[in-house]
């Protein structure tokens, strides 16, 4: 994948594509982030593009920025048997849910006091996204690799 680890001083943005998975009809699906060099990882883009088998895919219109809470750790990463979540007193009640790259959603789990242990021993290994939401606002977006 040439958009691998690929920096474009022409926009200042680091562009990584971490993941591809094929699809039944012959195309596949790719996971990549791009990250802009002067938010340092503080606000990051996450694409998911569905390409058909001659390489084409469809752009779509949908563009929500995220702002990424500052305090949100999510850990260890990579990890094995659970993930340890800590987040700011304000976002207690928010949800924390993790998809597969091919968009199912395989856990959720709401959080309190700040801190959550998360039970992993039944997902595969691989590469999935998480979310934190709270009243349908996507607070914290980011990847999460189980060993």
């Amino acid at each position: 994948m040439f958009w691998d680890n690929y920096y474009k001083k022409e926009d200042g943005f680091y562009y990584f594509a971490w993941n591809t998975l094929a699809t039944k009809d012959g195309g596949c699906i790719i996971a990549a982030t791009r990250n802009n060099i002067d938010t340092q990882g503080n606000k990051v883009d996450l694409y998911l593009l569905k390409v058909d088998s001659l390489g084409n895919y469809t752009p779509t219109n949908i563009k929500k920025e995220i702002k990424q809470e500052q305090n949100v750790f999510v850990y260890p990463n990579p990890g094995n048997y659970e993930i340890n979540l800590h987040t700011p007193e304000n976002m207690n009640g928010a949800e924390f849910c993790l998809y597969s790259v091919s968009g199912k959603k395989v856990l959720n789990q709401y959080i309190e006091n700040g801190r959550a242990t998360i039970n992993t021993c039944h997902l595969q290994k691989g590469i999935y996204i998480y979310e934190l939401r709270k009243n349908g606002e996507v607070l914290s977006r980011g990847k999460w690799v189980k060993q």
